[in-house]
């Protein structure tokens, strides 16, 4: 097992702690969310309450506790097979909070910044297109 990913300079990007993430949601974008204890020691699961006081706190991702890069670095077997991140990004998380309608493309752009147009984010913005294009 390996990390085969060519361009994990740039998937770092800008490097995020989990608490300024979690601030970031509470303070900027509005959301009402926290963290609980995870089953893995460098996980955290992050819960978000959608409608104030009115709904039940979803599952939003889990996050990785501590020092995130921008985008997630994979971990490939001998044959070039992803098996599983390395390092969550918090792009990931937001990708996934997006999806389940827990926050806007236009939330993210503003306060996490636009996605860069390069082959470390192919993925990312292919997944962002189809969604946004779904609807």
């Amino acid at each position: 097992m390996c990390i085969r990913d060519s361009n994990v300079e740039e998937r770092m990007g800008r490097i995020l702690h989990s608490s300024e993430f979690i601030n970031t949601l509470r303070d900027k974008v509005g959301l009402k969310c926290w963290y609980r204890a995870h089953p893995h020691a460098d996980k955290i699961t992050l819960l978000v309450q959608k409608a104030f006081g009115t709904q039940e706190a979803e599952v939003a991702c889990w996050v990785q506790l501590g020092f995130m890069p921008e985008l997630s670095i994979m971990r490939f077997d001998d044959h070039g097979v992803p098996l599983n991140e390395s390092h969550r990004g918090y792009r990931t998380c937001l990708l996934q909070m997006l999806l389940k309608g827990m926050i806007t493309e236009a939330q993210i752009i503003k306060y996490f910044g636009p996605a860069k147009m390069t082959p470390a984010w192919e993925r990312y913005n292919t997944t962002v297109h189809s969604w946004r294009n779904q609807k």
